[in-house]
């Protein structure tokens, strides 16, 4: 489609696999759900949302949007943006922001920042969208229940897991009153509560409401739907995070067939689905898939993420990781330091991510006896993790504990009898006399 008219849409969704190129006029998307095609769109301008009535506009694909004018998010209505990319080429006053801009950070470690504006401004948007969708949109509940949903993923990007989980429910038990709990959207409530859950700890309540959506989701979603296949991964996350390791592997595996034939081989979802069921196998003992599966994984987000994509860092950590553990510290050294340089560059040196790749960049220069190289590896971010998380944190801890080591074995005793004394106190306040990460520091 191309042109240069104004184009308005009462209602429905502007989505589709073609190519959409629009060098002029405004569209106007009044009531708009879903947006966007398989492959990059251009308007001129694009308003969304009519002012009257409140609604959520949501990118059906990742593919870039262009808007070579100007955006005009109107009253009442949102746009979740996902994890989409929304280039504003035009000049001037390119972006008019009269509804609510929210951002989904679901499946990224670091926060986003919205078209200039960091994650303390979004909260602030946030809440105060919160604190208005029940009295604004008492008579629309389906646009209160997409609102609350979008609000619930938002709060789960900001760590906020009581507010994330407090509209889950409201959304859940709305959605399954009005369109009975076999509904794709009540389907996908129901998912997002499990998560909710999840974050909150309360695995058995996050497996209850998980397994009880997905037979449902089974009989009544196509093989493609991506509702299914959160189903089934976070099922599968919920049995492992109980110790069941052998329910969890039929589930991680149907994730990574129904990733690859919903997104193809090569995605991004596909390379972490198969990344996840690696390291269930090595659990699993089963060693020798889980390599292959790693390397893989390493490789597919070398090629097809990039350098300057974390998740790129992350799965290079992970197969070193993997060859520390199958007794081949030399090969898991280069990996490791390799991935805590991309880590470092691409998330900066105070991301917990970041510190985590320098603690098993520590643990293997150890085992390596390069004991130097590992003290000053912890000694670059115990400061950080004590402002981060503070002193007395578990990973400040365990930080201070392999610090111990280090020089227990350069054989400065005084110093590791210290440093390992002091934290085998704070093991014991923290973690309780019979908790077996303090029975380790202890012995």
């Amino acid at each position: 489609v191309q042109g240069t008219n104004n184009i308005t849409l009462p209602n429905g969704a502007l989505t589709g696999n073609g190519t959409l190129s629009l060098g002029g006029g405004t569209t106007t998307l009044a009531t708009s759900t879903s947006l966007g095609g398989t492959t990059p769109w251009t308007f001129y301008n694009l308003q969304l949302g009519d002012g009257l009535f409140a609604g959520t506009t949501t990118p059906l694909f990742t593919s870039t949007t262009t808007v070579s004018g100007w955006l005009k998010i109107s009253m009442a209505h949102f746009l979740d943006a996902g994890s989409t990319v929304w280039d504003l080429s035009g000049t001037g006053d390119v972006f008019v922001e009269n509804g609510t801009f929210l951002e989904d950070t679901l499946r990224g470690a670091q926060p986003h920042i919205a078209l200039g504006r960091d994650t303390a401004l979004l909260e602030a948007i946030v809440d105060d969208a919160a604190v208005r969708v029940d009295s604004e949109l008492a008579g629309q509940p389906e646009a209160r229940d997409e609102i609350r949903m979008t609000l619930a993923q938002t709060y789960r990007s900001l760590s906020r897991y009581e507010d994330a989980h407090a509209h889950a429910t409201a959304a859940a038990e709305s959605v399954d009153r009005r369109l009975g709990p076999d509904a794709e959207r009540a389907l996908y409530a129901s998912n997002l509560l499990g998560l909710t859950l999840w974050d909150l700890g309360r695995f058995d309540e996050a497996e209850h409401v998980l397994a009880e959506a997905l037979p449902r989701a089974r009989g009544v979603l196509h093989r493609s739907d991506l509702t299914l296949l959160d189903l089934v991964t976070n099922l599968g996350l919920v049995a492992r995070a109980q110790g069941r390791l052998s329910d969890a592997e039929p589930l991680y595996r149907e994730s990574v067939e129904l990733s690859r034939d919903t997104e193809g081989a090569e995605h991004p979802r596909t390379i972490s689905a198969m990344s996840n069921l690696s390291f269930l196998l090595m659990e699993l003992d089963q060693v020798d898939e889980a390599e292959r599966l790693a390397r893989r994984v390493a490789e597919l987000g070398r090629r097809n993420l990039g350098a300057d994509d974390s998740d790129t860092w992350l799965y290079v950590d992970k197969l070193a990781s993997l060859l520390g553990d199958r007794g081949r510290p030399e090969e898991a050294l280069p990996l490791h330091l390799e991935a805590y340089e991309g880590m470092h560059r691409t998330l900066g040196p105070r991301h917990s991510t970041t510190l985590g790749c320098a603690y098993n960049l520590a643990r293997v220069q150890r085992g390596l006896e390069r004991h130097e190289e590992a003290l000053a590896t912890l000694d670059a971010i115990l400061p950080i993790l004590d402002e981060e998380f503070g002193a007395e944190s578990r990973y400040a801890m365990l930080t201070r504990f392999e610090r111990g080591l280090v020089l227990l074995a350069m054989g400065r005793v005084e110093e590791a009898f210290q440093a390992l004394v002091g934290v085998e106190g704070l093991a014991r306040e923290i973690l309780g006399p019979e908790h077996y990460q303090h029975g380790i520091i202890r012995l």
